[in-house]
């Protein structure tokens, strides 16, 4: 495959696609922040088929807005 090639799912880069593990380590959360996270629908993920997945974008803005809130710090 050439480099300049790209896959994608659904309009998303797979590159930019994270499992939850690779979310928590991205986010330096333990696995139960981030399942409370998830549960409370506070944190951005989607789903493909059955496995939720992260996209690395949309975390970097729920990081952001969260900061400037004062949710976390």
């Amino acid at each position: 495959m050439d480099n300049k090639e790209k896959l994608f799912i659904d309009g998303i880069e797979i590159r930019e696609l994270m499992t939850p593990q690779q979310a928590q380590i991205y986010l330096r959360l333990d696995r139960q922040a981030l399942y409370y996270l998830i549960a409370e629908n506070k944190i951005p993920f989607r789903m493909f088929e059955s496995e939720r997945r992260f996209v690395r974008s949309e975390l970097d803005n729920w990081l952001e807005r969260s900061v400037k809130r004062g949710e976390i710090g």
